[in-house]
């Protein structure tokens, strides 16, 4: 995880892109794009990642924007685990998905939120 980084700024791909993608390759080449944004950003702002210590049974909680990951792991007989729990207020209706939207023109790809 990259403390910090989720104060880096909001990332446009149509600052970045010419047209919108339609297809997954094109969301690809999009979004590696993309992770080079993040590599230079984080240079500029000296942030660096960092894997925490944890003991079995440990939980972290992130914000959404967070820059986060897995490290590579060395011994594929320990396992670990993931819950990934999407939290939204009851009001929201829709979220928008930033790989399909222009903000600056307002252009939003929306998806249905559902609550269980």
């Amino acid at each position: 995880m990259v403390p910090g980084s989720h104060k880096m700024g909001i990332y446009n791909f149509f600052d970045y892109i010419k047209k919108m993608p339609t297809s997954l390759n094109d969301v690809k080449k999009n979004y590696s794009k993309y992770e080079m944004w993040v590599k230079k950003a984080m240079r500029k702002k000296k942030l660096k990642s960092i894997i925490p210590k944890m003991k079995k049974g440990d939980c972290i909680l992130w914000d959404a924007n967070l820059l986060h990951g897995s490290p590579k792991c060395n011994n594929n007989k320990l396992l670990r685990r993931s819950q990934v729990t999407h939290w939204s207020f009851k009001s929201v209706k829709k979220h928008y998905n930033p790989s399909f939207s222009n903000p600056k023109k307002s252009i939003f790809k929306l998806r249905e939120v559902i609550f269980f």
